[in-house]
């Protein structure tokens, strides 16, 4: 059964909380419900938490936007607090609270030039699965040789691979299996390479059953978000630099699969 973090009490919070509450308690998945409850308590209450609902004016708003790229907080990450203080004004205009939403007339503030995707090639994808364990190497092949999302991949079993493809049917958000991004269950094109590199791992892995996980977790469940979190600050991190790279993040091997296909002549639709 999922749990969602424990739901604020109407004393906890200000008129601004208490509607985010009423707003979004039973709406919001485990995730959206984290990551919007930490916008809440890190941009928005600690400026606006104060105030009476009808006492936040468009030129408040504005204000506080400018203050908080002043302080060095992220263009992404303020626009998305002020996405979000939209909605709970929309939210408290429905409901009468308040006349108009002031939110309304606040122009977002412009998001950071997004740096050009740039695909690894498959002699980089190598020298990365070169620097890492036998696990953390077939994983890599999974995400770059058949694009799947850190989350699909970490949620596969034996029997999601086929003797061609691979069936994508579930992942893993927050610890918890769920349905996919896009709630669609595809089927993707098994490469010699990968299929070589999962018997491999089949085998070292002592030849699991079906049902058992690809990846599992060192207590061979599924990977919690701080699991991840740590594989990605050092076994990932530790391939990347091995490939002699800067950065990288391991969704950026969807789009090595990518190119992959392209080269391959296939159309980009």
């Amino acid at each position: 059964m999922k749990t969602r973090p424990e739901r604020p009490q109407p004393g906890d919070y200000s008129d601004l909380g208490i509607t985010w509450c009423e707003a979004y308690a039973s709406q919001l998945s485990p995730k959206a419900w984290t990551h919007y409850r930490q916008l809440l308590s890190k941009h928005i209450l600690p400026s606006l938490g104060s105030l009476e609902l009808r006492a936040i004016r468009p030129e408040t708003i504005a204000r506080w936007q400018a203050d908080r790229l002043a302080a060095g907080h992220g263009r992404v990450s303020v626009r998305y607090a002020l996405t979000l203080l939209g909605a709970i004004l929309q939210r408290a205009f429905e409901n009468g609270q308040i006349q108009s939403n002031p939110a309304r007339a606040v122009r977002k503030a412009s998001l950071p030039r997004r740096t050009e995707v740039r695909p690894l090639a498959p002699a980089t994808i190598e020298r990365m699965r070169a620097a890492s364990s036998a696990r953390d190497a077939t994983l890599i092949s999974v995400l770059a040789y058949a694009g799947l999302r850190p989350g699909e991949a970490l949620a596969l079993q034996w029997r999601d691979v086929r003797e061609q493809t691979i069936l994508v049917e579930r992942a893993i958000s927050l610890g918890e299996e769920k349905d996919t991004k896009t709630a669609a269950h595809p089927t993707v094109r098994v490469l010699q390479p990968l299929a070589a590199d999962l018997r491999v791992w089949r085998l070292r892995s002592g030849r699991p059953s079906e049902s058992s996980l690809i990846f599992p977790s060192a207590t061979e469940a599924l990977w919690t978000l701080a699991a991840y979190q740590s594989w990605r600050r050092r076994a990932f991190k530790r391939a990347i630099e091995a490939a002699g790279l800067e950065h990288g993040r391991p969704y950026d091997l969807r789009h090595s699969f990518a190119s992959l296909l392209l080269h391959e002549g296939r159309s980009v639709i």
